[in-house]
């Protein structure tokens, strides 16, 4: 780590020398310290080997090299997140670790000459409108070129280029048959069309993929999991996601070279100067990875497994600010599978959200606290939430209240018809960090007490209080003795932004 950090130090410090003699370059720092301390358990799994008190920080801090309002240039570091205790983090007595220091962004900003289009090339970050609870499709940070223009007061449009995935497997992976390096690709192109008018801000957007026959491969760099879970179906017990390695697939791929996924969605958000804040998003999407012939599974050949999803979602948002609360509520439903023994899902593919309706169950966690239990994705569910924001009665120190209840939308027989024989299944192979899989029969309640209070200016303190309580139908699940149903969260979180 030390090696690490001097490197880092030094990058920083040259371009600060540099400032010296190009007079023209301005650089600004900015960036954000979080401490959390949290005891929590969130793995419904009884027995689970995770420390459940596990002190952590993290720093990220953003530096741009602004040449002038048409040029910059931006990078993004972050380090951690440090485990207090962990050496491999850097954070036991007297050691130092490895790889904590993350490049998160690194980009150029530049607009095209004697016109208004401002385009982005590097690794950034690409998120999908998404003004009820951010977007469950895609919110994430990847490599490619963004062109955006703003054509009046009220149009504007935004597309963009990600190479998603690339190359990420070796023959070194258990993989016996790749000749080459064809078809490991996934590239997504989008467009968004934001218009604005008056208090009232649409955005219709497109986005399409093209994914190679072996893009999905590899090891689990960055968020591929999210990627494989999200783009394909629910598959029969025994397929691994990784496709080859480690599962009974061994060289099987799908049949067709080239697969495809393509979403529409609309958001729409009233908003300005009105206590009253209304948003609704809604998308269908359809993912096309061909299917798997002859398949092996134990003692059972299935003929063809179609590699397909499509479905859609809706999810409205309705609150009213008063002077010391703002009660709202936030509802949404997902298509869910039917049964079909060749895998084919009614779920809305995804690639990886960032659904924030909770801050315990969903992504909405104040600084590293834990959360996204039940995923970053609404795909194959409904929910209702329903809370209190805004508390405040005195200056500096704020509340959240919040009650939901989160169920599934998928068949009560494809647990069964796919062979899903016990809960661990539905993490493990079904959704990882994507989603928990919950049929029409399983259900969920979570409550969140959130307080903040701003210390300083740029200092404040966090107090998050959670449980979730999980009810999974005992016909459909077996081994429900190995299952912990409630889940749990007391975390307290520091935050200094400069």
């Amino acid at each position: 780590m030390k090696k690490v950090l001097i490197s880092a130090f030094l990058f920083v410090g040259t371009l600060l020398t540099a400032s010296l003699s190009a007079e023209a370059i301005d650089f600004k720092a900015k960036g954000v310290w979080d401490f959390n301390f949290e005891w929590q358990q969130s793995s419904f799994m009884k027995g689970d080997g995770d420390q459940r008190f596990s002190p952590k920080q993290r720093l990220r801090t953003q530096i741009d090299i602004v040449a002038s309002e048409s040029l910059k240039g931006v990078v993004f570091f972050e380090l951690g997140k440090t485990i207090w205790g962990r050496g491999v983090d850097g954070a036991s007595i007297g050691t130092d670790g490895k790889n904590v220091i993350k490049l998160r962004y690194s980009y150029v900003d530049w607009v095209i000459p004697y016109t208004d289009v401002q385009v982005r090339m590097g690794l950034q970050p690409y998120v999908l409108p998404g003004f009820v609870a951010g977007s469950t499709i895609l919110d994430a940070d990847g490599a490619g070129v963004t062109v955006s223009a703003v054509f009046n007061d009220y149009l504007g449009a935004t597309a963009f280029w990600m190479r998603a995935l690339h190359k990420n497997y070796d023959s070194n992976y258990g993989i016996s048959k790749l000749p080459n390096f064809k078809g490991t690709t996934l590239d997504v192109v989008g467009l968004t069309i934001p218009v604005t008018i008056s208090d009232i801000k649409i955005a219709p957007w497109g986005m399409f993929a093209f994914a190679g026959k072996k893009s999905l491969l590899g090891e689990s760099y960055g968020d591929i999991e999210d990627v494989r879970a999200g783009l394909l179906p629910a598959m029969p017990a025994g397929f691994g996601y990784s496709w080859g390695a480690g599962n009974p697939f061994g060289d099987v791929f799908p049949n067709k070279k080239r697969g495809n996924a393509w979403w529409v969605g609309l958001s729409a958000e009233l908003a300005g100067s009105s206590p009253l804040h209304i948003a609704v998003d809604g998308a269908y999407g359809r993912a096309d990875l061909g299917s798997l012939r002859n398949v092996v599974i134990g003692d059972f050949l299935l003929d063809k497994i179609d590699l397909k999803r499509q479905g859609w979602y809706a999810a409205l948002l309705a609150e009213y600010k008063f002077e010391y609360v703002t009660p709202g509520v936030i509802g949404w439903y997902a298509s869910g599978d039917k049964v079909d023994s060749r895998g084919a899902s009614k779920r809305i593919p995804t690639l990886v959200g960032n659904w924030s309706a909770t801050s315990f169950g969903y992504s909405g966690a104040y600084g590293i606290g834990k959360d996204s239990v039940f995923g970053n994705t609404i795909a194959g569910s409904w929910g209702v939430v329903v809370q209190l924001k805004d508390i405040s009665f005195l200056e500096n120190l704020t509340h959240v209240i919040r009650g939901a209840r989160i169920q599934g939308t998928n068949n009560k027989d494809v647990p069964e018809h796919l062979g899903l024989s016990y809960v661990t299944t539905i993490y493990d192979t079904r959704g990882g960090d994507n989603m928990l899989y919950l049929t029409k029969k399983d259900y969920a309640w979570e409550v969140d007490f959130d307080t903040e209070y701003k210390i300083y200016k740029d200092l404040s303190v966090a107090l998050e209080l959670s449980y979730i309580r999980l009810e999974l139908d005992k016909k459909l699940w077996n081994l429900q003795r190995e299952v912990d149903k409630n889940a749990y969260r007391a975390g307290l979180n520091m935050k200094y932004q400069f």
